[in-house]
């Protein structure tokens, strides 16, 4: 989970390679995609991607990647995670979608309609 937090592409796929879970989550339910996502670590993003990590993972507190990147304002990061079928009707334990938590932060009104 460091490792994808912290943008350590090269040690993401020596991990992969050597036959660690991708959508592995942490006490906390966070998975190497979700870190990846709250740090904008965009070639490691791609890397999990590719080797299809989901997308739509919950952690403990029902948030999503989606989520985590929508509260950045990562706003590339949320059409890709978008393309790749986040659910962004997903809903974390307080009832929020990703369209809110973009909203409260960010107002790109194209970004908004895609998580509309």
């Amino acid at each position: 989970m460091r490792a994808a937090f912290q943008g350590h592409e090269g040690i993401v796929r020596t991990l992969i390679k050597a036959g660690a879970n991708i959508n592995q989550q942490d006490s906390k339910g966070r998975t190497a995609l979700m870190e990846a996502c709250s740090a904008g670590s965009v070639s490691v993003i791609d890397v999990l991607l590719a080797r299809k990590a989901d997308v739509n993972v919950q952690d403990n507190m029902g948030c999503t990647a989606l989520m985590r990147v929508s509260y950045a304002g990562y706003d590339d990061l949320i059409i890709q995670l978008l393309d790749h079928e986040a659910d962004k009707d997903l809903r974390d334990r307080d009832g929020r979608r990703a369209y809110d938590y973009y909203v409260t932060r960010h107002n790109n009104d194209s970004i908004l309609n895609k998580l509309a």
